[in-house]
């Protein structure tokens, strides 16, 4: 049950860190600033 529990837990931390990620390139590719995947 405990296992379960860390299970859910570490997926909801790696969803939260591609949340803001995708949120971040977002906000980032309507300023039009967005270097990251420029050569």
């Amino acid at each position: 049950m405990a296992q379960r529990e860390y299970e859910i837990r570490k997926l909801e931390g790696i969803n939260a860190i591609i949340i803001s990620t995708r949120n971040m390139i977002l906000s980032c590719e309507k300023k039009n600033e967005c270097k990251l995947f420029s050569d």
